[in-house]
């Protein structure tokens, strides 16, 4: 890893990203570097990712939908993976709010 003073901004550090071996965190102008993960992080997360679409598979519903409806649910955040898209979701009553950056 490339020592690199912080802060940053978001074109500075996904250029400086571009470059690097390992994945990194951009959060209020602080860089993190992830910590590598394992083969059992790695199997929990696809766990954890697949469960609801396993449930649900074959009926019309999706997995974002029935969390939606949890009542405890306040706010989700959606991040496109291959572009700089992100999606934030509010509960203000029984209304979502969405802001998209």
């Amino acid at each position: 890893m490339t020592a690199r003073p912080q802060p940053a901004t978001l074109d500075e550090f996904s250029r400086w990203e571009a470059e690097q071996p390992d994945r990194h965190e951009f959060s209020d102008g602080v860089i993190t570097a992830f910590a590598r993960g394992s083969n059992a992080h790695a199997a929990l997360c696809l766990t954890l990712a697949s469960a609801p679409h396993v449930h649900l598979r074959g009926s019309r519903c999706r997995a974002l939908d029935e969390y939606r409806a949890l009542a405890t649910l306040e706010e989700y955040v959606l991040v496109d993976s291959r572009r700089r898209w992100v999606a934030t979701y509010v509960r203000t009553g029984d209304e979502w709010i969405a802001s998209f950056r």
